[in-house]
């Protein structure tokens, strides 16, 4: 079994900056997957510990925009903790995704894996032109 020490305040090591600084930059960020075929595009974004009801899902201007947001339990003041790693989360992530189609979006979470399908529009009215350099 393991024996958990209470962290002496006053002295905080390297490491420890290190390593908040690890978990702080690197970690706040969702990973993602972004599939495309001639129809659609599916993105498998990881947000792990999440519920869809601390996920937001918006789409402008061929934007689709992933908004995560969870507060920390703050009325534990009254107790004495060893150790408290968990935080509030607060991110957001924008993809463009070009000729997405608003009216084709359909989401699906399941076990921390938000699941996007977003069809493209099918008649483009100003296809991309190409210019010839001389």
């Amino acid at each position: 079994m393991m024996n958990l020490d209470k962290k002496n305040e006053n002295n905080l090591s390297l490491w420890d900056s290190f390593s908040s600084l690890w978990n702080d930059a690197f970690t706040k960020e969702m990973k993602t997957d972004i599939e495309e075929n001639e129809n659609e595009y599916v993105l498998t974004v990881e947000v792990p510990g999440m519920n869809k009801e601390n996920v937001s899902v918006t789409f402008s201007d061929e934007t689709l925009t992933i908004h995560v947001a969870r507060e920390d339990n703050k009325d534990n003041k009254d107790k004495s903790y060893i150790c408290k790693e968990r935080t509030s989360i607060d991110m957001e992530r924008s993809y463009y995704l070009e000729n997405a189609d608003e009216n084709q979006i359909t989401a699906k979470m399941e076990n921390g894996i938000l699941t996007l399908n977003v069809g493209k529009l099918k008649d483009i009215a100003n296809p991309k032109k190409v210019i010839n350099i001389e």
